[in-house]
């Protein structure tokens, strides 16, 4: 059941090199805190792979990714042909029943760079989480954060609970999806900001990558950016910038997303959201989810702190309101729909639950080594330096 180590050396190498240049040219840390950063991103996964992998954490969909893109490699298809020939496409298609195929897909590409192991699409998820760390830099150094924040939140981010536990272990959609989230929101916030279309085209291109693999969170990421506009924008421009965000939602909304929606008024309005935002409760863990034993206790320890961080946050940062609304919604589509309530859908907005736990963390210690009350807060004057909301 263990990888043999030839399957496990290259990608781990890979991935710690490619994290460690990501780390130094986006988040500019010093060479050698991104390179440990690296190793102990990639080295976690390697160790588990060699010397402890007896498939305990195996679920159904892991597996299903995993023998598609394996049946794909056997049938002769590559990354390129399989994406850009009619053929592949077709193929890719009936191995996965139907359009959301791109998760299938990135198996195939972690299996032709890596070997045909079930290990090489986790490594690959490993490197988006570097790629997520230095959108959170941005995203947080946009807002108005000072630069030593967003580093020390992009390290805290990397070796979150969360992160690492649906990245290092199980070959899951989940942590893709979170990386294209955080382009999407970044690149919305952004041309909110500064109306520039390259970053309209990035949001275009998430969204139309998202109809392949979980096509109803751009109607929620539009939707949310609309609601956004109503914070940051003054008369016109607040109106315009709805009317592009809720005009892109008719565009992209599919069909099959109107009986999602419609099996909303099913859920509970109380116990549904309340459910999602509390899950997985610690004593409820089944076997095949035990690796998220210490997450989900970490995750109830920092409920309350991070919940008055994030309204903190969302009265005194305009920026953050856009991850703080994102974050509501998805805990309440979710918590409507009792088929898809549960963690793994979570985990996409774990990036906001990781800024505000740092946020409540970083205050915290900061008032404990100035001896001084938490809820001071005079740091937020270089905390939040620029009014991004006054040059909209």
């Amino acid at each position: 059941m263990l990888v043999p180590l030839e399957f496990l050396w290259l990608p781990a190498l890979c991935v710690a090199m490619f994290g460690a240049w990501v780390l130094v040219k986006f988040v500019k840390l010093s060479r050698w805190s991104a390179l440990l950063l690296g190793v102990i991103k990639a080295a976690i996964p390697f160790v588990y792979f060699a010397y402890y992998y007896d498939r305990s954490w195996n679920l159904v969909d892991d597996v299903a990714y995993f023998m598609g893109a394996d049946r794909l490699m056997a049938s002769g298809q590559n990354p390129l042909l399989s994406l850009f020939t009619q053929a592949g496409r077709d193929q890719l298609m009936a191995i996965t029943g139907g359009r959301h195929f791109l998760y299938t897909w990135w198996n195939l590409l972690a299996l032709y760079l890596f070997g045909t192991v079930y290990s090489s699409p986790i490594f690959l998820n490993v490197a988006t989480t570097f790629v997520s760390a230095a959108l959170m830099f941005k995203i947080v150094r946009a807002s108005g954060c000072d630069e030593k924040y967003a580093k020390w939140l992009s390290i805290f981010f990397l070796l979150h609970w969360d992160i690492l536990c649906w990245s290092s272990f199980v070959n899951l959609k989940d942590t893709l999806v979170l990386m294209l989230t955080v382009v999407a929101v970044y690149s919305g916030m952004r041309f909110v900001q500064t109306r520039k279309i390259r970053h309209a085209v990035i949001l275009a291109g998430v969204v139309f990558a998202f109809l392949w693999i979980r096509f109803y969170i751009p109607v929620l990421l539009l939707t949310c950016l609309a609601a956004w506009a109503v914070f940051v924008a003054k008369r016109f421009k607040k109106i315009l910038l709805m009317v592009i965000a809720l005009a892109g939602v008719l565009i992209v909304f599919p069909a099959g997303a109107f009986q999602t929606f419609q099996q909303m008024h099913k859920g509970e309005w109380i116990y549904g959201p309340i459910q999602m935002a509390l899950s997985p409760q610690p004593w409820a863990i089944v076997p095949e989810y035990s690796f998220l034993l210490i997450p989900s206790i970490c995750h109830w320890v920092f409920f309350v702190p991070g919940l008055v961080a994030g309204v903190w946050l969302f009265r005194k940062n305009p920026a953050f309101r856009f991850a703080a609304i994102y974050l509501v919604t998805v805990v309440f589509f979710y918590g409507l729909l009792p088929d898809v309530r549960g963690v793994r859908e979570r985990f996409q907005v774990s990036w906001v639950l990781a800024w505000v736990q740092f946020d409540f963390l970083w205050f915290s210690l900061r008032a404990v080594l100035r001896k001084r009350p938490a809820t001071a807060r005079i740091a937020m004057g270089h905390h939040v330096r620029r009014q991004i909301a006054q040059k909209i």
